[in-house]
């Protein structure tokens, strides 16, 4: 996968470390994303962490996973976040959305 990202992008740089141990200094990075990592990590906790100690002030962290179960939207926006959500379930027939008050 490294070398298909190196091949693809040749300017930027790539490193393979463990989640829990991030090779970077702190606050060095404006961005931080895990694409269904989390659920096979020994301590997710502690990853989430390091992805916060090398993340510059404003920086954003975004995992992804497959609960196909369920969706979150998260944005700082509510009028966004309802429509997205609303985009998604008009998208999507199957999807079951229950809420408690």
């Amino acid at each position: 996968m490294l070398a298909a990202a190196r091949e693809r992008w040749p300017r930027a740089e790539f490193r393979q470390a463990e989640a829990e141990d991030l090779p970077f200094p702190d606050k060095s990075l404006h961005g931080y994303r895990a694409d269904k990592a989390f659920h096979v990590l020994r301590e997710p906790a502690r990853a989430v962490t390091e992805a916060r100690r090398v993340l510059r002030p404003g920086g954003r962290i975004v995992l992804l996973g497959q609960d196909w179960d369920a969706i979150m939207i998260d944005s700082a926006d509510p009028v966004l976040r309802r429509a997205e959500a609303g985009r998604f379930l008009v998208a999507v027939p199957f999807f079951v959305a229950s809420a408690t008050a």
